[in-house]
């Protein structure tokens, strides 16, 4: 039986090292995930924007509206800017205030009436509470599901989508249907 009496050569312990190596790994797995949605997030505005200034160079009676419709794109997607950059300060937390979740999906009516319009689809929801919480997220989530819902509709039905609440003790559950193909 031998026994190690010595040992010549360089030790170097790699435990610290092998486990930064795993959390970059991780941090730049999220940083992709999160340039995705951010991407996709940002698509609908400008999408909007663009075929809203595509209609103004016609003429057209609805100019007011569009213009009014191009500014909400636009304010929407700089509020998600700020998010992003709010975001991107690891320190900072998120700013809970309390917003009304009707207003949301009012405003996501309007800033996605064209694909809502080319879809014919039709977005229900009633009574939905007052909440604390984040805003711009809670709205890019709803934004999400929206277009989600119309993009991987059932090409036979008129899409209808409804929006429902259930208060409970300590929280909300928000229930979202729709009638797509999934």
């Amino acid at each position: 039986k031998a026994k190690l009496v010595s040992f010549i050569g360089p030790f170097i312990d790699i435990t610290e090292q092998k486990k930064i190596e795993q959390d970059l790994t991780k941090k730049n797995k999220e940083i992709q995930n999160f340039a995705h949605i951010v991407s996709h997030d940002l698509k609908t505005p400008l999408h909007n924007i663009m075929l809203g200034l595509e209609y103004l160079t016609d003429d057209n009676d609805d100019r007011e509206l569009l213009k009014k419709n191009i500014i909400s794109s636009a304010s929407h997607m700089n509020d998600m800017i700020n998010s992003l950059l709010l975001n991107a300060k690891i320190d900072k937390k998120h700013k809970w205030e309390e917003f009304d979740t009707c207003e949301i999906v009012e405003e996501l009516k309007q800033d996605l009436s064209s694909t809502i319009k080319e879809n014919n689809a039709k977005i229900i929801y009633n009574n939905l509470p007052v909440i604390k919480g984040v805003s711009t997220l809670f709205r890019m989530l709803l934004q999400n599901l929206i277009i989600n819902s119309l993009k991987y509709r059932h090409f036979l039905r008129t899409p209808k989508i409804n929006i429902q609440c259930e208060s409970k003790a300590t929280h909300w559950i928000f229930i979202f249907e729709d009638n797509g193909s999934g």
